[in-house]
């Protein structure tokens, strides 16, 4: 029988031990490595998509200077909204990238063409969702450049506006005033708050018809932060006994010019700007909006707007004079700003409404509003010849 030494198989042990100690703390190392490596990728991730989303998604802010900046489907901004949530580091961004796409994005026209970029840009970059990306400029701005380039515009009304308003124009309100100042036709409502006959509505004496282009400069000359300004647009009564489609034929009616004998009795497209909610404590909380008279009866007037609304435009600024430059067809309304350094579009989608196609042009100021307008300026498309 072979005996082996005893401290030969106790080296053996020991040995046998060390090797095992050695693999296991060489695996937790390996383990370790490649923690390590993948919180640095992960960060790295993390920190270049905040990067991309920093360059590269709008904020609403930014949207709101310049609305035609992007169009999208619907189906590929909620794709859109719903990925980069979520990357996106907290809650307020979550929220703003919603509401950015909710209230800037959806509702502009879609653009088949831009589509196929974007689908073609999200191939490239082997990315499942399109993304927010600027847009050449010659492509967002084609559809108002092209029309208001047309060669076929008429000039149908010119009134520098510095002299002899009465001349052009006639005025809804008892206490309304309209005088001329450097600025030109200064429109003044009365000084009362909450006093309907306090309201101001002067209206072009001549009526247009067909597709339009209007061009004035306009200059602020009140200092409130509250109430609004309004243009109409083609204005006629809605045809009845009461309301003939010739508004001169009811012009004592509206002597006292209560919003609502407009928007109950006419057909006319409405735009409120360089306006403020009737209760308001910020002067930065201006809006555009647009609507569509009339309203079927006095609970549905907010089923006349027509979307989206614009707010915190940073325009129209007491004392500073802008050029506005309206494009209206049957189906598109068309607005550019200019002014202060500045020049914004907007635009709204007027499908779902009969079309407006003959009636005057009107300015309305809510009470304690005043400002005044130059170079007042109306063009009709002429339909060519086929």
């Amino acid at each position: 029988m072979l005996i082996y030494p005893t401290n030969i198989s106790v080296a053996d042990n020991n040995r046998r031990s060390n090797n095992r100690k050695c693999k296991i703390f060489a695996s937790i190392l390996s383990i370790k490595k490649s923690l390590f490596l993948y919180l640095l990728l992960t960060f790295f991730f993390l920190y270049s998509a905040s990067v991309f989303a920093k360059n590269h998604i709008p904020t609403s802010s930014q949207l709101e200077q310049n609305p035609l900046q992007l169009q999208f489907t619907s189906r590929d901004v909620d794709t859109l909204a719903n990925t980069t949530s979520k990357q996106a580091s907290d809650l307020e961004t979550v929220q703003e990238i919603h509401t950015t796409v909710d209230q800037h994005v959806k509702p502009h026209t879609q653009n088949k063409s831009l589509r196929s970029q974007l689908q073609a840009q999200a191939k490239h970059d082997d990315v499942h969702a399109v993304y927010y990306s600027p847009i050449d400029k010659q492509a967002q701005l084609s559809e108002f450049e092209q029309l208001e380039q047309a060669k076929n515009w008429q000039l149908k009304f010119s009134d520098p506006a510095t002299t002899n308003w009465q001349d052009n124009w006639f005025l809804d309100g008892e206490v309304a005033q309209v005088v001329h100042s450097k600025y030109g036709m200064e429109l003044i409502a009365g000084p009362v708050n909450l006093n309907d006959a306090h309201h101001a509505v002067l209206w072009t004496k001549q009526s247009f018809l067909g597709d339009l282009k209007i061009q004035y400069h306009y200059t602020r000359t009140d200092n409130e932060i509250v109430n609004v300004n309004i243009l109409l647009i083609q204005a006629t009564g809605i045809g009845n006994k009461q309301f003939a489609k010739d508004i001169t034929q009811w012009n004592d009616y509206r002597q006292i010019p209560t919003m609502s004998k407009y928007w109950l009795n006419m057909h006319a497209i409405h735009i409120s700007f360089a306006a403020f909610p009737m209760v308001n404590e910020n002067p930065n909380n201006d809006y555009i909006r647009v609507r569509r008279y009339p309203a079927a009866n006095p609970q549905e007037f907010n089923d006349t707007e027509v979307k989206p609304a614009f707010s915190q435009t940073g325009l129209f600024k007491t004392g500073m004079t802008y050029k506005m430059t309206w494009m209206k067809t049957n189906s598109r309304l068309f607005l550019q700003v200019e002014g202060d350094d500045l020049t914004k579009q907007y635009s709204w989608d007027l499908s779902r409404f009969e079309p407006i196609t003959n009636g005057r042009i009107g300015l309305r100021h809510m009470f304690t509003r005043s400002a005044a307008y130059k170079n007042f300026k109306v063009w009709q498309l002429k339909q060519l010849s086929k």
